[in-house]
């Protein structure tokens, strides 16, 4: 079992409570007024140290289109 020091067990629960509520690191920090980049300079230096940090959440940036059929389109105006 690896010991923490309290600076290290800070950060590491701020990294474990933005993975459970599915936030990405930048909303989390904006929302507890945290500094991005010490959060994130901490999931690195504890990555190094050989603590196990969460996985981050990332939010899909695209949506996947879906094509239907022309028989299932509605016609809104015009020809298609």
């Amino acid at each position: 079992m690896m010991w923490l020091s309290p600076a290290q067990a800070r950060w590491l629960g701020h990294l474990y409570h933005a993975a459970i509520e599915g936030e990405a690191l930048s909303a989390y920090a904006k929302a507890q007024q945290l500094s991005l980049a010490e959060l994130l300079a901490w999931e690195r230096r504890l990555a190094a140290q050989g603590v196990v940090v969460p996985c981050r959440h990332r939010p899909a940036r695209f949506v996947e289109r879906l094509r239907y059929p022309r028989s299932l389109r509605k016609r809104t105006c015009g020809p298609v």
